[in-house]
């Protein structure tokens, strides 16, 4: 799956298609994108939204799976280190506009030419 979270609503790209993704999906999608396949936790993602209940997280991240047509399982549920319930993003079945960026820039022919 490609995403794109540079731009104001992210977006996944399923076979060829453009999904856009706005709202609270579009704000957990970026979270679980750039934690990078590390877990994040339903704990987090309800302090992220004000408190909500985690059972609402669940729902959230369910809706998430729908818009974005994960029939591959690539969110997955998880743990942390700590044993706490949460979700992760699959990085290696993944593309991410904002990460390709990066190392790109930060490739040597470029990092030394570009100064920021």
């Amino acid at each position: 799956m490609r995403f794109s979270i540079m731009r104001d609503v992210p977006a996944v790209f399923v076979h060829g298609e453009e999904l856009k993704v706005g709202g609270n999906l579009g704000r957990i999608l970026r979270l679980l994108l750039l934690a990078r396949g590390r877990a994040v936790t339903k704990n987090d993602l309800t302090a992220e939204f004000d408190g909500i209940r985690p059972t609402s997280v669940e729902s959230m991240v369910s809706r998430l799976r729908a818009a974005i047509r994960d029939t591959d399982h690539t969110i997955i549920v998880s743990t942390d280190a700590d044993g706490r319930g949460g979700y992760l993003i699959d990085q290696a079945v993944v593309d991410v506009d904002a990460f390709l960026f990066e190392e790109v820039a930060n490739a040597p022919a470029v990092a030394g030419a570009v100064s920021f």
